[in-house]
């Protein structure tokens, strides 16, 4: 992931954590008036001055809360000053309530560690960090208040260095855990985007499912160079040359794309994989890259569906006065050699052997739309589908004559 599309995300998060914040202030707003309103007119246990003093200030900072909610839900303006400003107003109206009440020995200097872990849901340790610098900060001046001004209230050095210390020392804890947290969704993040480029690549050449198979398992030993056995089938248009000089090119170009994603879906369908395109022709590999116990019958089952769907294309092509195709089929059975052959720079996933070039040479034996198969083939889905012998024919490089089918 790029670090502009990661600070685009974590700033998403801060604005979502500064609305979070906004929530728990006003509710803890809520809890703090509830708790003034009893001590003062149910219980009686706090004083007509105190209370006088403080009621202004707990307006006032209801105010600024529902400015600060307006702001950043209403309006959706955020941005680095937003979060800086927000916590400074929140530690400026606690240290005027401390102010007017016991100063650094009131049990309220306990908000203060509250305010810094309200800082980590905006998901900066910079802000985390400044947080507790200026609570330490405030906290500091109001002992040097109370220590001159009311000294009873003043509490021991000693206290003084702890709550400094373990302010930030809370601040340190709390802004790493918020870096290592943003590099640990840093990491993860790049890991999916990177399986999900891996995902969309291998898409191209198997189906969604297949590919997220594959993923699961481990796409690099899965597609290491082995020794495997797959079915092959290739597909070849009849008179393509001769149609392709009379037409123009922008037209071909559609007409192929069209046809061979028809071809694509079919394929898919059974689970085969793209191997490539060759001109006109696609060459489809069954039992690689993930293994299937009846790749044979997916491959035969794959060529008729083929051969139904390129039917339906050319009545859609008749109807609108375009030219008609028309596909020969070959699939052949065997060992191949499958893994990603190339350089570093470019390299793509393919099946090599001698069980590829004869699926190549007996294809130009199958007339258009029909499908025929190596004996091979025959011998494992011979009884599945209704097939007639062909006379054994030669092709080129090999010594002896090849034994076919061809399917009714």
């Amino acid at each position: 992931m790029k670090a502009s599309e990661t600070e685009s995300f974590f700033r998403q998060e801060e604005h979502e954590g500064e609305r979070k914040i906004n929530k728990l202030r006003l509710v803890a707003f809520a809890v703090l008036y509830v708790n003034e309103f009893l001590n003062y007119y149910v219980f009686g246990v706090m004083d007509a001055a105190f209370h006088n003093s403080i009621s202004p200030i707990m307006v006032m900072y209801a105010l600024c809360s529902l400015g600060w909610w307006w702001l950043v839900n209403k309006r959706g303006r955020y941005n680095s000053s937003v979060k800086y400003a927000a916590q400074s107003v929140d530690v400026f109206f606690l240290t005027w309530v401390l102010w007017m009440a016991n100063g650094p020995s009131s049990p309220l200097v306990t908000v203060y560690y509250l305010l810094i872990a309200f800082s980590s849901f905006r998901y900066n340790w910079r802000v985390t960090f400044s947080s507790s610098v200026l609570s330490a900060a405030a906290f500091g001046v109001l002992q040097l208040h109370f220590v001159g001004a009311r000294p009873e209230f003043a509490v021991k050095g000693y206290v003084v260095v702890m709550h400094v210390l373990c302010m930030l020392l809370m601040g340190v804890v709390a802004g790493y855990v918020v870096a290592q947290m943003r590099t640990l969704v840093t990491r993860f993040a790049t890991a999916v985007k990177k399986q999900a480029k891996t995902e969309s690549a291998l898409s191209r050449y198997v189906s969604q499912q297949v590919a997220a198979q594959i993923m699961e398992e481990d796409a690099h030993s899965v597609m290491a160079g082995r020794r495997r056995n797959a079915t092959i089938l290739m597909a070849d248009i009849r008179g393509f040359t001769p149609m392709a000089e009379k037409m123009d090119p922008v037209e071909l170009m559609s007409l192929l794309n069209r046809y061979f994603t028809l071809m694509i879906e079919v394929i898919f369908k059974h689970n085969g994989t793209l191997d490539k395109f060759i001109g006109d022709a696609v060459l489809v590999v069954f039992g690689v890259p993930m293994p299937l116990q009846d790749m044979e019958l997916r491959a035969v089952r794959c060529a008729v569906d083929m051969q139904k769907a390129l039917v339906d294309f050319n009545k859609a092509q008749a109807r609108s006065g375009g030219p008609q195709l028309g596909a020969g089929i070959s699939v052949h059975t065997g060992a191949v050699v499958a893994g990603n052959v190339g350089s570093e720079i470019r390299m793509e996933y393919t099946v090599l052997g001698d069980v590829v070039n004869l699926t190549q040479r007996m294809q130009s034996k199958a007339a258009a739309g029909k499908v025929i198969v190596s004996d091979a083939v025959f011998r494992v889905v011979g009884e599945k589908f209704s097939f007639k012998p062909l006379e054994p024919f030669m092709v080129k490089g090999r010594q002896e004559p090849v034994i076919a089918y061809e399917l009714d």
